[in-house]
């Protein structure tokens, strides 16, 4: 189960690979576009449209996932407990859940780990990210900072560009834990730095994410 999966492609890839695939957005758009991108590629792709801290799905999955800092989205202690709830719900009885989520370094400025500004090109058409500028707000006492995203594009002579400001919640590592021990439902089986299992977590320069391996446990 992808959470948070927008086009579902790390989903579609596990239903390519001949697994039962399950995805959850709240985009209506990122849901349809995800539904038919599946049937392009002749994957049984069973996409829920709702709310990451409210959702139930059909069967419970062995592996759910949330990539690319996603977690960020839920602003208060309140809705990750809520999400813990509904994930673990979605398991089975020993089920692993996998967050990927920004290192701490990149989270309030110690130091760089990954890059926020890229670019890439698909058949024809080009597509400028920037995720974030130096001005944009941040408020320490809830940890919601208000993160300008650009998104510019250009397709032979046209080009246009979509700006949206959209809050994220800057993630505390002992917050976290504390968060995983106060849902009871789950247990920390490792913390990595890396989607690699050789990498652990650390503020050595190779760790550059923070991917806690939770187990259910209730």
């Amino acid at each position: 189960m992808e959470l948070a999966a927008g086009p579902a492609s790390h989903a579609r890839e596990m239903g390519r690979r001949g697994l039962r695939s399950v995805a959850v957005d709240n985009s209506p758009g990122m849901v349809a576009y995800g539904r038919k991108r599946a049937a392009e590629d002749g994957v049984d792709l069973d996409y829920f449209e709702a709310d990451m801290a409210a959702f139930t799905i059909r069967e419970p999955v062995d592996v759910a996932a949330i990539l690319m800092d996603s977690l960020t989205g839920l602003l208060d202690n309140e809705a990750v407990l809520a999400h813990f709830n509904c994930v673990a719900d979605a398991l089975t009885p020993g089920g692993v859940y996998v967050l990927e989520m920004q290192h701490p370094r990149d989270a309030f400025g110690a130091g760089t780990s990954a890059g926020t500004d890229w670019e890439t090109e698909r058949d024809g058409t080009t597509v400028h990210m920037t995720w974030g500028r130096p001005d944009d707000p941040f408020d320490p006492v809830t940890q919601i900072a208000r993160d300008t995203v650009t998104v510019a594009w250009r397709q032979g002579d046209e080009q246009g560009e979509i700006t949206e400001v959209l809050p994220n919640r800057r993630s505390v590592v002992y917050e976290f834990r504390a968060l995983v021990t106060a849902s009871g439902r789950f247990e920390m089986v490792q913390e990595l730095g890396s989607l690699d299992l050789g990498v652990p977590f650390s503020n050595a320069k190779d760790s550059w994410r923070h991917v806690p391996v939770l187990r259910r446990t209730g």
